[in-house]
């Protein structure tokens, strides 16, 4: 590549990287559904004085001017059994200024997205061969010198957040009417230091998210498709979301989704690797030594039950292994049927279902379509059988069913959040088996063991901050 075309590259690459942190601030921030389960966690309404229903009209009052869709933030709603103007003086002031600066950023953001669409339309015209290239080099560089700015910004905030807080605000603002006093001003009481901390990190988990799909992408179009490292790559990063929102930020709803994507892709992965091992008896032996290990090192971190997802995995090698014997249809539903069982008393991971996904992957190997119509079929069963199970024993059960629905596609995060594990079939459904070129080879033992490193590592770090801190 010319010197010309890796600056071009990085250039691109920059554009990318602006554009997609503002239009993921864009979405996150402005997304009433995140304010109101961060006030329901909190109790926001009540330590306030005011109602559930007027809280979420002062804000949408308050984004709607944000964004510039309304010309004040003049609203009265009844505060502590008294009607009044629900934002002063000092608050409206100090939104003025957040106002003219998230209008400037926006505008900043749409010049570059112009600027990078025609640098992309222009690759194509005259450079076709080369997008695909020059846009991952870019990127991949940037990501490098943004990421670590952004670690070493994070390293900041976490030493010392009202440092970082401060520092922030002065670096934006001119003056110190962000300063609020919680006595006085109830902006601060509904959007407190722990809010921003909750909407920052759920700005970078979006950013992770939206990048890691552009570098897949990117990726799956020199190789015709999504590769294993890809899908590998696709499933740590949401299965760490996931312990992360369950162990450190549990107000945070939207993490344990994301993680739902995880759990099918590793099931995916392991059943076509026993399908493909050449050494099933090695394979066996790497699964406990590291499930012990890991169930060990979880233990001393101070959590105590069976989430290391390699013992279920033990548990479907033993499956794969008694269908391979060709025992029958009988033999195989009879230990299936054990295996569930077992899993689902002693605690494993995600239990029956964790077991009958493994050997739907396993056995319908050959047809994806059948994979992905079982699996799907199966998601949709276990994310609704508490509920079936209420309404076949409790016949009030039928009168809550509004309220279980009531807010749409938000009723399924809350209800039934397994459902989008269907998801994780569009990476899946990309997917492109292609042989290792060498199985000694460091990369590829790298790849190997990996998550059997990381999965019981990251998990016991996750459980010692919750329970020691």
């Amino acid at each position: 590549m010319r010197l010309v075309e890796k600056v071009n590259a990085i250039a691109l690459g920059i554009i990318v990287w602006i554009v997609l942190v503002l239009s993921v601030l864009q979405f996150t921030a402005f997304n009433v559904d995140f304010y109101r389960e961060q006030y329901a966690f909190r109790d926001t309404a009540a330590s306030i004085g005011v109602s559930e229903t007027d809280l979420i009209k002062v804000t949408e009052v308050l984004l709607d001017y944000t964004s510039g869709k309304r010309p004040d933030m003049i609203v009265n709603v009844e505060v502590n059994g008294v009607m009044k103007q629900y934002y002063n003086q000092r608050e409206i002031d100090h939104m003025v200024d957040v106002r003219i600066l998230y209008l400037k950023v926006l505008q900043i953001r749409d010049i570059l997205l112009l600027i990078g669409l025609v640098n992309i339309f222009a690759l194509f015209a005259f450079r076709k061969k080369k997008v695909v290239e020059e846009l991952n080099f870019g990127l991949t560089w940037v990501s490098v010198g943004f990421g670590a700015i952004i670690l070493l910004l994070g390293s900041f905030a976490i030493i010392n957040f009202d440092a970082f807080w401060t520092a922030f605000h002065k670096v934006f603002f001119s003056n110190d009417l962000w300063l609020l006093d919680p006595y006085t001003d109830n902006l601060i009481n509904m959007v407190p230091q722990e809010f921003f901390i909750d909407l920052i990190v759920m700005i970078l988990i979006h950013f992770t998210l939206s990048l890691m799909t552009i570098f897949v992408l990117l990726k799956s179009e020199k190789a015709k498709g999504i590769t294993q490292n890809s899908l590998k790559v696709i499933a740590v990063i949401t299965m760490t979301i996931d312990h992360m929102g369950y162990f450190l930020f549990p107000e945070i709803r939207e993490m344990r989704i994301i993680g739902r994507i995880a759990y099918p892709i590793f099931t995916y992965l392991f059943a076509m690797s026993y399908r493909f091992s050449h050494d099933k008896i090695k394979l066996l032996i790497r699964l406990v030594i590291f499930a012990v290990g890991g169930h060990l090192l979880i233990l001393w971190a101070g959590d105590s039950g069976f989430y290391n997802i390699l013992f279920l995995f033990i548990l479907g090698w033993i499956a794969f292994w008694v269908i391979d014997q060709k025992k029958g249809l009988f033999v195989n539903l009879i230990v299936v049927s054990i295996l569930a069982y077992l899993a689902q008393a002693i605690g494993v991971d995600y239990g029956y279902y964790g077991i009958l996904t493994l050997v739907i992957f396993y056995v319908f190997y050959e047809n994806r379509w059948k994979q992905f119509l079982f699996f799907s079929i199966l998601t949709i069963f276990f994310s609704f059988e508490w509920l079936i199970t209420n309404l076949l024993t409790n016949s009030q059960y039928w009168t809550y069913l509004p309220t279980i629905f009531s807010r749409g596609i938000y009723s399924f995060t809350s209800y039934f959040p397994q459902i989008f594990a269907i998801l994780a079939l569009i990476p899946i459904g990309f997917y492109v088996y292609k042989a290792p070129k060498s199985k000694t080879s460091w990369t590829y033992i790298t790849n190997q063991y990996f998550f059997y490193f990381y999965y019981p590592i990251h998990f016991a770090i996750l459980a010692y901050l919750h329970f020691h801190s």
